[in-house]
């Protein structure tokens, strides 16, 4: 699993890697449309919803 706020890092997704849209700080929306999950919050705990599921 990788979160990133950049489309570099949803390149991960061709790898399989599982990947979370983060937007927290810089709010982008080629992420938020592409990531198949995607955290607008200023903090990354909304993560651990994905992790603990």
């Amino acid at each position: 699993m990788l979160v990133g706020d950049g489309m570099t890092d949803f390149e991960v997704t061709e790898s399989g890697v599982d990947f979370i849209g983060f937007g927290g700080v810089v709010k982008r929306e080629s992420v938020r449309h592409s990531a198949p999950r995607y955290i607008e919050d200023a903090t990354l705990l909304p993560v651990l919803d994905y992790v603990l599921a």
